[in-house]
């Protein structure tokens, strides 16, 4: 009730947060006469309701796509380098390719080349941050030893991507998954998949497994920044919580051979500020990603 007339906000979803905010009434004439200095204008109350409401419009959609955190003056904003192959081939170089499934595979097309370059920054080896994409097919996967897959909705593989993917998995692949935006349709899919796929239910990581730690080279992450907004009311900050990872994980032939996070990792490595789903900070998710990749390529 207190916008103007028709000032409805409409908005644009790329992955789990507003992307694009439109708004048909004009604000930026109002924000023209609503300035925070000088003397004040002689506006009818009508008037002065409508152009503090049009500014706080604008303060909020700002607030909202910066994450609602106000940055400090001595903060540094991390830049990622490009991680680029420098050799002619595949061979020798980490590569993290993502599976092309049915419940939008690339919905954060960015998380994988994001992800790697961290990878880069924190333990440096032979890397392609590339974007690859590859099929749930024996002989695409049997050129990775780790793959990666995200997603939102209800995965539903075909006989052949499981039998596939058991062969990959057998054949000592390991298969590193999230859900993006916490998506639970797409967490209580690939549980039921996993579990076909492997034989047993996927059983959670305990706080003191070694992956969560630094010994293959990786971070202590046995407790990480995890932000709820469905908890939070008007206040994200609210919602934020340190708590141990939250991973699941399922065995073949005693090997860990699946990891899964079903809190969001793929927006936070996409976007610096995307505090909109249940997952991790940027900088947690990161580390939690990292490691689960160094235990892969150990074991």
């Amino acid at each position: 009730e207190d916008l103007p007339n028709g000032a409805w906000l409409y908005g644009v979803q790329t992955c789990c947060r507003l992307g694009v905010v439109y708004v048909p009434t004009s604000l930026s004439c109002r924000w023209e006469l609503h300035l925070p200095y000088g003397a004040e204008p002689n506006y009818s109350n009508r008037v002065k309701k409508e152009l503090e409401t049009s500014t706080k419009i604008g303060i909020n959609v700002l607030a909202y796509a910066t994450g609602k955190e106000l940055k400090e003056k001595l903060d540094t904003v991390t830049i990622l380098d490009q991680v680029k192959n420098t050799t002619p081939t595949d061979r020798g170089v980490f590569i993290l390719p993502t599976l092309k499934h049915n419940a939008g595979y690339d919905d954060a097309s960015k998380t994988t080349e994001t992800l790697v370059q961290w990878l880069n920054q924190s333990n440096p080896f032979q890397l392609n941050g590339e974007k690859r994409t590859i099929n749930i097919a024996v002989d695409e996967m049997g050129n990775y030893p780790v793959v990666f897959m995200h997603g939102r909705g209800e995965l539903r593989l075909s006989e052949s991507q499981r039998d596939d993917l058991r062969k990959y998995l057998k054949n000592g692949g390991f298969l590193f998954a999230d859900a993006i935006c916490a998506d639970e349709r797409f967490a209580a899919s690939f549980r039921r998949e996993m579990q076909n796929i492997v034989g047993t239910p996927m059983q959670n990581v305990e706080e003191s497994h070694p992956m969560l730690t630094s010994a293959f080279s990786g971070f202590n992450i046995r407790r990480v920044n995890v932000i709820d907004p469905d908890q939070s009311g008007d206040s994200i900050i609210s919602a934020k919580q340190r708590i141990a990872p939250v991973l699941e994980a399922a065995k073949v032939d005693n090997r860990m051979a699946v990891v899964f996070s079903p809190l969001d990792l793929s927006c936070a490595l996409e976007s610096r500020h995307s505090m909109q789903c249940r997952g991790y900070f940027r900088e947690d998710a990161a580390r939690i990603g990292i490691n689960v990749i160094l235990f892969a390529l150990q074991h």
